[in-house]
């Protein structure tokens, strides 16, 4: 696995963890408005922003587009199974 596959992987793990954490906290800030403030979900929501925007410059790296062409050029010429 490539540098990049493992920062991509990476990225989708980490970006899984804080959607779920940030739902828990919207859930908590809505059940319990004295405990969560309205900061603190907007601070998970600018986090959670971040790691998308991480995600998207990741997945537009070169190295990783080119990979991408290669294979939909392997699929369309019937030669992706030969690896």
């Amino acid at each position: 696995m490539s540098e990049i596959d493992k920062k991509l992987a990476e990225s989708e793990k980490q970006i899984a963890e804080i959607e779920r954490q940030a739902s828990d906290l919207k859930v908590a800030s809505q059940a319990r408005p004295g405990v969560v403030s309205d900061e603190d979900v907007s601070l998970m929501e600018r986090l959670l922003a971040g790691w998308r925007a991480l995600r998207t410059s990741v997945s537009k790296h070169p190295e990783f587009r080119e990979r991408e062409r290669d294979l939909a050029l392997k699929k369309a010429t019937g030669r992706a199974k030969e690896n």
